[in-house]
């Protein structure tokens, strides 16, 4: 629960207005429009289907789609955003333009349940095993400090599985640190399993690493670092 409408106290992540503080184009000035075509095996596909994990209102998401898309010629993107706060969601639905090639759902992907239901549901949909792309933006210290070490590998770990290509950006733990301070600061529920991590001081090259070595996945490229110094990488998985 946020505490009166206090973004800061939103507990995942779930900001209100998130992207009137940080906008799409501070992602988007790092990935290349070419992306998709960049990508031999993207590019002999006509139809590509994305997951935008913690997609929030919708505004990096449907920036995203406009961003590689814009190119002639290029493949048609359907991409399933996902984001576990159903207020948010309904925003995404409300300000949806391209209702035919972006869909968006409720949807916690820590949750067994609502990885069935909705995630592998919007996969047998549309006759596909797996995401062409899973996009991760600036989620994984939520699932981090809610989840804990264990969270965050099975995150990882199945993040990495439904996915040919993965784009994440880890928050490095200056992050985590300022998320401890906003709620000491507004008297919210603290992060009781905060102390318990043991990925801390470098936790986004530990990330980077997991899954390269324990899910498969071969780094791509860096795209390089937003304003607020995170990282925006991209990684393939191998068979």
């Amino acid at each position: 629960m946020q505490k009166d409408g206090e973004p800061g106290s939103a507990r995942h992540g779930n900001f209100i207005n998130y992207y009137s503080f940080n906008p799409p184009d501070r992602r988007l000035s790092l990935i290349p429009k070419s992306m998709l075509n960049d990508i031999e095996k993207l590019r002999k596909q006509q139809h590509l289907y994305a997951l935008d994990i913690g997609c929030n209102s919708g505004d990096l998401t449907q920036a995203l789609h406009k961003h590689l898309t814009d190119e002639e010629g290029g493949q048609e993107l359907h991409i399933l955003g996902i984001d576990l706060d159903p207020v948010l969601i309904s925003r995404c639905h409300d300000n949806n333009t391209k209702p035919k090639h972006i869909t968006y759902n409720t949807a916690d992907i820590s949750n067994s349940a609502d990885r069935t239901d909705v995630i592998q549901a919007y996969l047998h949909c549309h006759g596909r095993q797996k995401f062409d792309i899973v996009f991760c933006f600036s989620v994984t210290m939520w699932v981090h400090l809610n989840e804990g070490d264990t969270g965050l590998r099975s995150f990882l770990d199945y993040a990495s599985s439904i996915g040919r290509f993965l784009v994440v950006e880890p928050q490095p733990w200056k992050c985590y640190r300022s998320a401890i301070r906003r709620t000491k600061k507004l008297k919210c529920r603290q992060y009781e399993l905060f102390d318990t991590l043991g990925w801390r001081q470098n936790v986004d090259s530990d990330i980077e690493c997991y899954l390269r070595e324990h899910c498969g996945m071969k780094l791509l490229e860096r795209f390089g670092q937003t304003e607020w110094e995170r990282m925006v990488c991209m990684l393939e998985s191998t068979p």
